[in-house]
């Protein structure tokens, strides 16, 4: 049995559960895309509810995008605009908003591309490395401490989960 909890409508949560075996890929995807909300919710409680990083407080409405591009830039390092619109699935006119005011935050620089001068290339300063690895550190610690309070048996079926889940999250562009 599967139990998982989903907020309703009005925003209490309501328990679910799943007394059969999920026979099909839709069941499957109903439970997960159910459950990615209070995913989302648990990690951003690492972070006093707030979805942003504290040197990001003055950064205005678009502080999810700024922690898109930041994470984007943490794992793939330099990139230009293009690149970073295209990897965050946003306009090249919001990357570039976007990046204009994490540069006056000093938490991403712009250089000219050593090949094409005309190209700019982003990257995370210092600064930016250290507020994204407390960012992600508060919200490893908030899912910690969920987890620590899992019974060992289901703290091994999520840790055999997790391949899986790295191989669907993986397959980018099929469907």
């Amino acid at each position: 049995m599967l139990t998982f909890f989903r907020r309703t409508d009005r925003g209490a949560p309501e328990m679910t559960r799943i007394l059969t075996v999920l026979h099909t890929t839709h069941d499957l995807a109903t439970i997960f895309v159910d459950l990615i909300p209070g995913l989302h919710e648990l990690l951003r409680q690492g972070t006093g509810g707030k979805p942003h990083l504290e040197s990001l407080r003055p950064a205005g409405p678009d502080v999810p995008g700024q922690i898109r591009i930041m994470r984007v830039l943490r794992q793939r390092g330099p990139l230009t605009m293009q690149e970073l619109a295209t990897a965050t699935d946003v306009s090249a006119p919001t990357v570039s908003g976007i990046v204009k005011r994490l540069a006056a935050q000093q938490v991403v620089d712009r250089r000219p591309h050593e090949e094409d001068g005309r190209v700019v290339l982003v990257d995370l300063t210092p600064e930016g490395r250290a507020a994204m690895e407390a960012f992600r550190e508060s919200r490893i610690g908030a899912l910690r401490a969920r987890l620590d309070i899992l019974d060992p048996a289901d703290r091994d079926a999520i840790a055999n989960a997790l391949p899986a889940l790295q191989r669907l999250f993986d397959m980018k562009g099929t469907s």
